[in-house]
């Protein structure tokens, strides 16, 4: 049985330590190894087009790095495509993500989110889990719930930036009323009402 190839995204030092501490001072090292870690969300999104048979992505979402849009376009558009059969385990840094848990919880590649303050033994309890799972090949990469697509991510963005709707429309060519469209399927899709809930509070 082969190792599951891991990407590490964690912006603070103290926590990746922990994270590979967990992996490779336990039995888990028989199991999965980190073939690469990065601080940036974007730079592990990087990673995922330049690295073959990723089989977990772990991510750890604080303050400084968690950008919406960027998450679900990440974990519901880009992953699916170039790495259709790793599992995301998000560990979240007592960041605001609970209008996002419910819809990512329904995609087939989110394994779990957790608390980055739960213990090491839970970290590692969740790693075990998962390896085994992908090794018994329970695992599936079919989506439970319908994907953003890229417009919806898109118009999500930039709403989430300030910009209004109008311009929006004339930026893509598009009549405004698509842009609302493509705003409520997006926000449907995620199981919210408002955009409030995706706006980062720091």
């Amino acid at each position: 049985m082969s190792k599951k190839r891991v990407v590490l995204q964690c912006d603070c030092h103290f926590i990746r330590a922990g994270v590979e501490g967990v992996i490779k001072k336990s039995t888990l090292s028989k199991h999965i190894e980190i073939i690469a870690n990065t601080d940036e969300i974007t730079r592990c999104a990087e990673l995922m087009f330049i690295m073959h048979n990723i089989d977990i992505v772990i991510l750890t979402l604080s303050h400084r790095n968690y950008e919406p849009w960027f998450l679900l376009k990440f974990i519901s558009n880009l992953l699916p495509r170039v790495q259709p059969g790793s599992q995301v385990l998000i560990l979240n840094n007592r960041l605001n993500i609970e209008s996002l848990k419910n819809y990512l919880r329904k995609l087939k590649n989110v394994h779990e989110i957790m608390d980055i303050s739960l213990s090491l033994d839970e970290l590692h309890k969740q790693l075990l889990s998962l390896s085994q799972n992908m090794s018994n090949s329970d695992l599936q990469t079919s989506q439970s719930s319908s994907p953003l697509s890229l417009r919806e991510l898109e118009v999500l963005n930039r709403l989430l930036k300030g910009d209004a709707t109008i311009q929006i429309a004339e930026d893509l060519r598009i009549n405004y009323k698509t842009v609302s469209c493509h705003k409520r399927s997006a926000l449907k899709k995620i199981g919210i009402r408002s955009l409030n809930p995706l706006l980062s509070r720091h």
